[in-house]
């Protein structure tokens, strides 16, 4: 039951394919830090362990390079890893995309429709941009307040988000310069 197929290519928990001419059941993960990759050969009863302390998914190739000089099979080339250094402008595109993932996920805990709006609305990749289906007027205050501050957009749908701290917003895109 453990490797019968329960769906076109799984087990419980385990991959059942083919590799180098085999049948195989395998398992695979990663994690910021570690990567690894358990081939099993059925039957050749032979088992291909790889592991990594790097985030990267080459351990999958390198098992199957090293089950077919194994099996005596040509070995298909490894992928390449990319070792140049990261651009300012990728850099910069990675860490505000991180920053705003965050603040949205903070959102999501101290005022949900605000988070769950956000999250649905802001692109991010090489320019970020806030994107909602129909025009939406912002009504930002704090519940202590009274005082509100309207950003408001022609034709626009009225939302009101009570947030403390205030949140400023935009409909304009914000573009990450290189």
């Amino acid at each position: 039951a453990l490797f019968g197929k329960h769906s076109p290519n799984a087990g419980y928990g385990w991959f059942l394919s083919e590799a180098n001419g085999r049948a195989i059941h395998q398992a695979n993960g990663r994690s910021p830090g570690w990567a690894a990759q358990l081939d099993h050969y059925v039957a050749d009863d032979v088992t291909v362990v790889v592991l990594s302390n790097v985030y990267s998914s080459v351990t999958t190739p390198i098992a199957r390079a090293v089950g077919a000089m194994l099996f005596d099979t040509p070995v298909t080339p490894l992928p390449a890893l990319r070792t140049e250094r990261l651009s300012a402008a990728e850099t910069a595109r990675k860490a505000v995309t991180k920053v705003i993932r965050t603040q949205i996920g903070k959102l999501l805990e101290m005022h949900p429709a605000l988070g769950r709006h956000l999250g649905a609305t802001v692109r991010m990749g090489t320019v970020c941009v806030y994107a909602p289906a129909e025009a939406v007027a912002w009504d930002v205050g704090t519940a202590e307040s009274r005082g509100r501050r309207q950003v408001a957009a022609r034709g626009a749908r009225k939302v009101r988000f009570l947030a403390a701290p205030p949140v400023a917003a935009t409909a304009q895109p914000m573009r990450v310069t290189r």
